[in-house]
């Protein structure tokens, strides 16, 4: 049997054809301080929920008053938000960081918001 003899042409599709591997970044396994983090936002006023949303995204969008008014599009009242964690300490007051943050809308939310 005869090799078959590499053209032009047949070259340049087979170099097309390249596998490709790219180094990714792997979450290392121990958590660093600010992953495992907790606040107690009661003591907090409007700009320091203005503050913990620049510098840490994570955290802010942890807060369940705050993650319910990003995925219904609806404006977040940090006022509103810190009164329900002053009315309800034991659902939204300790916000514990989160991370990795849903942009999606579960269906519950979309179906309470239909019935009120």
């Amino acid at each position: 049997m005869t090799k078959p003899v590499m053209t032009k042409e047949y070259e340049s599709m087979f170099n097309v054809l390249q596998q490709i591997q790219v180094p990714t970044k792997t979450a290392s396994p121990t958590l660093n301080n600010q992953q495992c983090k907790e606040i107690d936002i009661r003591k907090f006023n409007v700009d320091d929920l203005k503050l913990l949303k620049k510098q840490d995204p994570f955290l802010y969008y942890s807060i369940p008053a705050v993650n319910k008014a990003k995925l219904t599009s609806k404006t977040v009242d940090h006022n509103k938000v810190l009164q329900d964690a002053v009315q309800y300490p034991s659902t939204n007051a300790l916000v514990s960081r989160r991370s990795r943050v849903s942009t999606e809308c579960h269906a519950a939310l979309t179906f309470e918001d239909l019935y009120m």
